[in-house]
């Protein structure tokens, strides 16, 4: 009988476990994953918008203007 019980109070533990890791893992992907994937969809969708003569600044600082736009590339 009171092996039943202390088998019983460490399957509660585990489920307990089991349910932090669950909550850990939603709160990554709510505050980590998620935003960098909304971030990634804006970038898509700006570099999606971009067309012929349209000017652009580069990250290093470099003016410019695009002149020509191949599948990955753009030409200023």
């Amino acid at each position: 009988m009171l092996l039943n019980i202390f088998l019983q109070a460490q399957s509660g533990a585990v489920m307990q476990q089991f349910i932090m890791i669950g909550l850990i893992i939603l709160i990554m992907y709510l505050f980590m994953f998620r935003p960098q994937m909304k971030k990634m969809k804006v970038e898509r969708e700006f570099k999606d918008k971009l067309q012929k003569n349209d000017k652009v600044v580069t990250i290093g600082g470099i003016h410019g203007r695009i002149v020509e736009i191949a599948d990955k590339t753009f030409f200023n």
